[in-house]
């Protein structure tokens, strides 16, 4: 897979490729594409991710801790229970995917496109989303203490509804 990558003269698509448990930490994957993919459980601390696509993959439990996203869109796809720590997405589009119960603590959104997320059980605790644009989506029982909203930029067909209680 490294050679393939390293060799590699234009950015690579993948396609239904099962990469579970793979660990793909670190790679230059700037710019890929990944449609109907698997990788569970993956490492993909410290990659380089931006500008990449990920449509209707399924990435339950992987780390792309530290990862760079920028520009990237995630399209359609299962990415429960991830972790995001230091992960960089500014400018990155979410669509349709789920993110029940993944750590997103003092991650910034800003500039992000998140439409019809399922932020379900998320710990979202000290996140920035100011300038980001909701369009409909869950964000039932995360946890949200300290996290920023610019809420005038809310789209007004938005179906979130926020319940912040007091810890």
């Amino acid at each position: 897979m490294k050679t393939l990558i390293a060799e590699a003269t234009q950015p690579l698509a993948f396609e239904a490729c099962d990469f579970e448990g793979v660990y793909l930490s670190r790679l230059n994957l700037r710019g890929f594409e990944f449609r109907d993919y698997t990788f569970m459980e993956a490492s993909l601390y410290a990659a380089f991710l931006s500008q990449t696509t990920w449509l209707r993959c399924r990435g339950r439990q992987a780390d792309f801790e530290a990862a760079e996203l920028v520009e990237t869109q995630f399209l359609n796809c299962d990415l429960n229970n991830t972790k995001w720590r230091r992960a960089r997405l500014s400018s990155a589009i979410f669509e349709d995917t789920l993110l029940i119960g993944v750590d997103l603590r003092k991650m910034s959104f800003r500039k992000t496109q998140l439409q019809q997320l399922d932020f379900s059980e998320a710990d979202m605790s000290g996140c920035d989303f100011r300038d980001a644009v909701f369009m409909g989506g869950s964000l039932r029982n995360a946890h949200l203490k300290l996290t920023r909203f610019a809420l005038g930029r809310l789209r007004t067909h938005c179906s979130y509804v926020i319940i912040l209680s007091r810890e």
